[in-house]
C-alpha cells in the first residue's frame, strides 16, 4: 500500500498550467528524488501536497485518507512535513525551543516539558544536540539545514519533503547532511527530496521522478533514469550519457 498517492493533479495559476496531470506514488519507508529544471513544477507539487495550494483537479491520498481538500494543519497532524530551501527558524528563540515549538504543533498534543524532551532527542538524532542553547544566527549553513530537518521531524512526521537540502553545501558539509538524511531514513521515515545536485540524488534515492514543464517525464530507479533518452535530452544533457 502506498503511503502517498497523487493522482492526475492539475494546478493552474491564471493561464499558467503549473501541474498538468501529475501522478506520483510514494511507498512507506521509501526515499524518492524529484528532479527537473527550474520551473518544472517540483516545488508547486510539494505545496499542493502540503495544502498550501489546492489542486484544480485530481486526488491525493495519504495513509489511506483523502487529503485533497484538507487544510495544511490537519495534514501536518497526519504526519506530513517539509523543510525549506531557505531555512526559516525563529531567530529570537534558542535551537531547542525552535524544535519544541514544532513538536507542540505537530501530530500530538504536548506540554512544553514534553515537547522539549522530544526536541532534545531529535537534536541528538540530527547531530545538533551541542547547539541546543544557541540561537539560530550563530549556526552554520549545515547546522541550519539540520535545524530545518529537526523541526520537521518534531512534528511526528511519517513523510518529510526536503527542498534542496544540499543547496550551497560542498565537501564535508555535503557529506554530513547526507549522512544525517540517510540515518533518518534508516530509522523508518519516508523521504522525498527535491534536488538539483545530480550526484547526490542518484547516489541516495531509491526512485527518481523527473518533471519537465509541469508534467512527469519519467519515473524509475536511478539506473533507469540515468539511461533514459528522454531525460538525457530534456534535462541531464548529452554529456551525462558519457559519464
Amino acid at each position: 500500500m502506498n503511503l502517498l498517492n497523487v493522482s492526475n493533479v492539475v494546478k493552474r495559476f491564471g493561464g499558467l498550467v503549473a501541474l498538468n496531470g501529475v501522478s506520483v506514488q510514494v511507498d512507506r519507508h521509501e526515499l524518492v528524488g524529484i528532479i527537473g529544471p527550474n520551473g518544472a513544477g517540483k516545488t508547486t507539487l510539494v505545496n499542493v501536497i502540503m495544502g498550501i495550494y489546492y489542486p484544480d483537479s485530481g486526488r491525493m491520498m495519504f495513509n489511506g485518507r483523502d487529503i485533497t481538500r484538507m487544510p495544511p494543519h490537519r495534514r501536518v497532524k497526519l504526519g506530513i512535513s517539509r523543510t525549506y530551501q531557505v531555512p526559516r527558524p525563529f531567530s529570537n528563540m534558542r535551537v531547542l525551543d525552535n524544535v519544541a515549538v514544532a513538536a507542540m504543533h505537530g501530530a500530538k498534543e504536548l506540554s512544553v516539558g514534553e515537547a522539549r524532551g522530544i526536541a532534545r532527542d531529535i537534536l541528538e538524532r540530527v547531530r545538533l544536540a551541542d547547539k541546543a542553547n544557541l540561537y539560530p544566527l550563530s549556526l552554520s549553513v549545515t547546522e541550519l539545514r539540520k535545524l530545518e530537518l529537526a523541526r520537521a521531524l518534531a512534528q511526528g512526521t511519517k513523510l518529510v519533503f526536503l527542498d534542496e537540502a544540499s543547496a550551497g553545501l560542498t565537501g564535508d558539509e555535503l557529506r554530513e547532511i547526507l549522512s544525517v538524511i540517510e540515518k533518518i531514513h534508516d530509522e523508518g521515515i519516508t523521504i522525498v527530496m527535491i534536488e538539483h545536485v545530480m550526484k547526490v540524488i542518484f547516489n541516495i534515492a531509491e526512485k527518481i521522478v523527473v518533471m519537465v514543464n509541469g508534467e512527469k517525464l519519467a519515473e524509475g530507479k536511478p539506473t533507469e533514469i540515468s539511461s533514459d533518452a528522454r531525460v538525457i535530452e530534456s534535462y541531464l544533457g548529452r554529456r551525462w550519457a558519457s559519464v
